[in-house]
């Protein structure tokens, strides 16, 4: 297919049926029909070239049965993370088409699903001030849904973490009392609901549709574990995960959007919670993962992108607050929220966030601050270690926020650098009294720009983080030395 081109002057309209909609009492949200479809497809498919800057182009999404036959009805949402052109997305019944505007120059991309269920198709999109002209016959580049087309370096896709490493991700060989193994929801529901201390519930490759809630709690010696064994894709999606348990680990499970009014992980209460190793995305809402009133949390080795989309700037990959217990967020991949990356703050003035340590993260590509810090009155909250880059793509703000009324903390030996210089460094509110220092705003020099953000020889975070904050292993289960390396890797 050749590329689509389009240069502007073109609106559609979505062709919504106002007969899909419903209103639900429960929840407030819109409900919408759920046909069964085996696959959607969105055209064009291949790298959609537009431009300049204001122009418009054209995607049409269309869903099929098992068989091969068009699905005339079935509910489809056209979305995006990227702040290089906007996208109405809303839902509309197949077939169904809406419009592109080009916002800015760089490559971003245009996912299809269907609500509901687990079809899903997607696209990129390159914005260049000179596209290719109508006709073109270049050929586009090897479908491929791992590797998108090159990024323009100003506004690049999200990164995709490397599939190498040592990291334990999936459930543990041993350590429980009770093997429960599940394969469907109905057999999820029912672990969950009946989990008892030293359970091990062990998902199957597959996809579990609806919302989930453990509230029972495991022990020190004997917690429950939800894991999927490693290696194997068990997506929980059009729900979100909700725990209330303590002494729960949350491993090896694959948490997508999205989930209509909701966002993808919510830890509530409890204490001694590990949620680590998993993979959170497209949530569409509020937030990836969300957590509040929860003592000693730990929140590490994920992989959290393309997070958001109703509230913008509101909408983040982690979204944290109401924490007065010791925390940990560290070794997370962070990329493509549609607002933060990490979110330390509440909207209510009496609840304060302290002794909360955000450690070795790499945070790149998110619409807003990488990091927000307004702790309300907390302190004792360190953000050290971490790595930076290119975030603000959206809402030009710069890599770290440290609000007023936010002291008594540490920002330290973090790289904080965007390409465009006004959003490089750190923006203290007056007002605030933190330890802020030896961080750098310099390029943090990845393997590959925003697709393989390991760092190369000569990056200024190799040997920039603090030993004092320890986090032994780096994302992907490498040892960490004594001078170790800002950021999710350890070179």
């Amino acid at each position: 297919m050749a590329s689509g081109v389009l240069a502007g002057g073109l609106v559609l309209t979505l062709g919504c049926n106002p007969s899909d909609v419903t209103e639900s009492s429960a929840s407030g949200s819109p409900a919408y029909a759920v046909v069964p479809v085996a696959r959607v497809t969105l055209a064009p498919t291949d790298t959609l070239r537009v431009g300049p800057v204001g122009a418009k182009s054209v995607m049409v999404g269309r869903a099929y049965d098992a068989s091969g036959k068009e699905v005339s009805g079935a509910t489809l949402k056209f979305w995006t993370s990227s702040s290089a052109f906007s996208f109405k997305s809303e839902m509309c019944p197949s077939p169904c088409t809406d419009s592109v505007l080009t916002k800015a120059l760089g490559t971003g991309k245009v996912t299809l699903s269907q609500y509901g269920g687990t079809a899903r198709d997607t696209a990129w999109i390159v914005v260049s001030s000179t596209p290719s002209a109508p006709g073109d016959t270049t050929s586009p580049p090897p479908a491929d849904t791992t590797t998108p087309p090159p990024a323009d370096t100003t506004t690049p896709p999200p990164a995709l973490p490397p599939t190498s490493g040592t990291a334990v991700r999936g459930c543990p060989n041993g350590g429980y009392t009770r093997l429960v193994s599940v394969s469907t929801k109905a057999q999820l529901d029912a672990a969950l609901s009946n989990a008892r201390a030293g359970d091990q519930i062990r998902l199957a490759a597959g996809t579990y549709l609806g919302r989930a809630d453990l509230t029972k709690s495991g022990t020190s010696a004997a917690p429950i574990t939800v894991c999927a064994p490693a290696g194997t894709q068990a997506v929980l999606r059009g729900g979100r995960f909700k725990n209330t348990g303590s002494w729960v680990v949350i491993t090896g499970l694959v948490f997508e959007g999205p989930n209509g009014g909701d966002g993808n992980v919510y830890l509530a209460g409890g204490s001694d919670v590990k949620f680590t190793g998993n993979e959170v995305r497209f949530s569409g809402w509020h937030y990836g993962v969300s957590a509040e009133q929860t003592c000693r949390l730990s929140i590490t080795n994920n992989y959290i992108h393309d997070n958001g989309g109703v509230s913008g700037e509101i909408d983040h990959g982690i979204y944290f607050r109401r924490q007065l217990c010791p925390s940990l967020i560290a070794n997370n991949l962070i990329t493509g929220s549609v607002g933060r990356g990490i979110s330390l703050h509440d909207n209510t003035s009496t609840n304060k966030i302290e002794n909360v340590t955000v450690a070795y993260n790499t945070i790149v590509g998110n619409g807003s601050a990488g990091i927000l810090m307004a702790t309300n009155g907390g302190t004792g909250n360190v953000v050290a270690n971490n790595v930076l880059a290119n975030n603000g793509l959206t809402y030009k703000y710069k890599q770290i926020r440290v609000k007023s009324g936010t002291n008594g903390n540490t920002v330290a030996n973090n790289v904080v650098w965007s390409p465009t210089a006004s959003q490089s460094g750190i923006e203290l509110w007056s007002g605030t009294a933190n330890t802020v220092l030896r961080n750098v705003s310099l390029d943090p020099m990845f393997v590959t720009k925003y697709s393989n953000l390991q760092l190369q020889a000569g990056s200024p975070a190799v040997g920039l983080g603090d030993p004092k904050w320890t986090v032994s292993t780096d994302y992907a289960g490498k040892t960490r030395d004594g001078s170790p390396d800002a950021g999710a890797y350890e070179r």
